[in-house]
Order: structure tokens, then C-alpha cells, then sequence
């Protein structure tokens, strides 16, 4: 019967072995390419918190400081502008989501956003309340049910809600 330390050493074998292994094989295809994204070359942070390659094959990276588009070789920023009402409702982006229209949902701070491919701008959307009035809340874009329900998170009630997208 092999001790307790008997165990862990095996285990720390077998993770070595298999470790080399890998490292090995990933060695052997040179023509992997890494490109680095960062402030210096266009993210709004170097902290991405959510990120989405869309159906268009191009990147998205949401940070607490907006959110960036990257198509490969450069990108675009979208930063909350309370000037103009077109720009993202929010900066602390909590969510990016892609629907089967190819259109492009933003959660953040203000509440949920939709990205105009056109215009390169946004529409928003605020939460209905009780009242009937709309209100600038907290929310993460969780899913489409169907083709024109998105279903997110709504920090303020706690709760989970249902958009009615078109």
C-alpha cells in the first residue's frame, strides 16, 4: 500500500510527464502567431473583462473604461460621451453578447446597449420599472432565449429580466 506522500508524488510524476508532452507537441507548429493587445496599440485598459469574437470574426473587449473593437489590425474605442446621446450609455461594460441578427449587445453600468454596424453607434436601452418610466440600471446581458428576447440580469431588483428586442 503506498503512503499518503506515495500518492502525491505519483500524481506530481504523471503531471510532469504529461506537462512535457504537451509543451513538446505545441513546439512543433512554429506558425503559431501571437499578437498582444494592449493600451499602447488601442484597448481603452490593459484589464479586459469580457471579450467576443463576433460572427464577422472581429474582436471585442470590454472593460471597465469602455469598449474595444478590434478588427484584426486596428482598433476602435466607444466611450460613454453624456454629450452625445448616440455614444454608449456606460464605461463599466458587464457583458457583450451577439444575436442570430449579427447584432451586437453591450451590458454595462446604465443598462443594456445595441451597436449600430452602420452608424458605428449605439442605441439604449433602459429598464421598464413598475412606474412605466425607463431607468438608467446596472445590468448583464445574460442570453436570447429567442430571436428577440434577451434575458439579463437586473442588479437593482435582483432579479432576472426579460427585452423585447425589436
Amino acid at each position: 500500500m503506498i503512503s499518503r506522500a506515495g500518492h502525491i508524488f505519483l500524481i506530481a510524476i504523471i503531471i510532469i510527464l504529461f506537462t512535457g508532452i504537451d509543451l513538446r507537441s505545441q513546439s512543433s507548429h512554429p506558425g503559431y502567431n501571437f499578437k498582444h493587445i494592449n493600451v499602447q496599440n488601442g484597448l481603452t485598459q490593459n484589464n479586459v473583462y469580457r471579450f467576443l469574437e463576433d460572427s464577422r470574426g472581429y474582436m471585442w473587449f470590454g472593460t471597465h473604461n469602455g469598449v474595444t473593437l478590434h478588427d484584426g489590425n486596428k482598433a476602435m474605442n466607444f466611450l460613454h460621451n453624456p454629450q452625445i446621446k448616440s455614444s454608449i450609455a456606460g464605461t463599466f461594460i458587464t457583458s457583450i453578447l451577439e444575436d442570430s441578427s449579427q447584432q451586437v449587445w453591450i451590458g454595462n453600468e446604465n443598462g443594456i446597449d445595441r451597436f449600430n454596424r452602420h452608424s458605428f453607434s449605439f442605441t439604449h436601452f433602459g429598464v421598464d420599472r413598475d412606474n412605466g418610466e425607463k431607468e438608467n440600471a446596472y445590468c448583464v446581458a445574460l442570453g436570447f432565449i429567442k430571436a428577440n428576447e434577451l434575458w439579463f440580469l437586473d442588479t437593482k431588483t435582483k432579479a432576472m429580466r426579460s427585452l423585447n428586442t425589436k
